[in-house]
């Protein structure tokens, strides 16, 4: 959800929102624009009634449900600029983003001792993984 607020919103009373929802379990993510203040409610939003949060405060100007999953990974969030990340290995830097090739990573998915892990790498290994 993004709770935006109203033009001239106190600075003390966009504190006190972000308390008020913390208390509900969620954490208010702070955007300054340059003519609004919003704020990004990051938790379990699925069951809350926007009209609800609104009424937290005269200085609400509305509340907007964000419907897209994993919000923080879009590129809409991001400003259209997609990550990329660098992964140091041993045949030197991998990188994980949009515009690289893709990258698969193989392994078991929790390792219960030493011998399981090496088992595994040297299976992967013969694999020309």
């Amino acid at each position: 959800m993004i709770v935006v607020m109203k033009n001239g919103s106190p600075e003390a009373e966009i504190a006190r929102i972000s308390e008020e929802l913390s208390t509900r379990g969620l954490t208010a993510e702070k955007i300054v624009g340059k003519h609004k203040v919003v704020l990004g409610l990051v938790g379990e939003t699925a069951n809350l009634d926007p009209l609800q949060i609104q009424e937290v405060s005269p200085w609400i100007e509305q509340v907007l449900r964000v419907e897209q999953p994993f919000k923080r990974t879009s590129l809409e969030y991001r400003h259209g600029q997609a990550s990329e990340v660098a992964v140091d290995t041993p045949n030197g830097l991998v990188y994980i983003g949009k515009h690289h090739p893709v990258v698969l990573v193989a392994g078991p998915c929790s390792v219960e001792n030493e011998e399981m892990i090496v088992e595994t790498a040297r299976l992967l290994k013969r694999r020309g993984v």
